[in-house]
């Protein structure tokens, strides 16, 4: 009776066996499609120039000229957070990373490079009207992309009815950045 038992129950449990392992191969291939996913995503996190560039010309009144356009990355205070390993740390990171998929250990290492620095775009120009000036300067800090924009310097040469100025903005952070 029993032995009728296991020749019933064996090929069921054999099934059950056979299911549990498919989960846990697909549980696998979600995790590297996650982590194919979220390298994808972060590869595109930076706002595209031409989006910034959309929102510095938009607005722009006929009495301002660009002289000079930079956008540029800059890390806020110069310095790299943290400082170096000591090499029982290094080692450890290094085996760390290496027991991630390759989507997720090239994730870490692009945030550990870029997630510490910020877009920075400075602007000079001229203008005959300062008063169009700061009325851009204002729609400028309207503008969503933008976390700071403010005006650096503002000068006249004598004789001259144009103004030389230099505005500095700083981008807010893409999708997924701190």
């Amino acid at each position: 009776s029993s032995d009728l038992q296991l020749a019933e129950i064996g090929p069921r449990y054999e099934a059950v066996v056979q299911v549990g392992q498919d989960v846990r191969e697909l549980d696998e291939k979600l995790d590297l499609a996650g982590a194919d996913a979220e390298l994808f995503t972060y590869l595109r996190h930076r706002w595209p120039q031409t989006r910034i560039l959309e929102a510095l010309l938009g607005p722009l009144p006929d009495e301002i000229t660009f002289e000079q356009l930079e956008i540029r990355q800059e890390s806020p205070g110069g310095k790299r957070p943290g400082g170096p390993l000591s090499r029982t740390e290094r080692e450890a990171e290094d085996e760390r990373l290496a027991s991630l998929p390759a989507a997720a250990r090239d994730l870490e290492r692009l945030r550990d490079e870029f997630d510490r620095l910020k877009t920075v775009v400075t602007i000079t120009g001229m203008t005959t009207q300062s008063a169009a000036l700061h009325c851009y300067l204002g729609e400028l800090n309207r503008v969503d992309l933008f976390s700071k924009a403010e005006l650096d310097t503002i000068e006249s040469d004598a004789g001259e009815p144009q103004l030389r100025f230099s505005i500095s903005l700083v981008v807010r952070p893409g999708y997924g950045q701190p």
